[in-house]
């Protein structure tokens, strides 16, 4: 994956994701961007954002 991040698992409708101990959970639903809110969550839980 893009980045040094790997997709660890599936589950449901979410991609859990893994990178030096760092575990997200992406929701993945067609058609559909992520919110503001919730890709600077995302952003800042994967060291990207302060």
């Amino acid at each position: 994956m893009k980045d040094g991040w790997k997709l660890d698992r599936v589950s449901g409708s979410h991609h859990i994701m893994r990178k030096n101990g760092v575990t997200l959970s992406v929701p993945v639903h067609r058609n559909e961007d992520l919110k503001t809110g919730l890709q600077n969550d995302l952003n800042k839980k994967a060291g990207y954002k302060k």
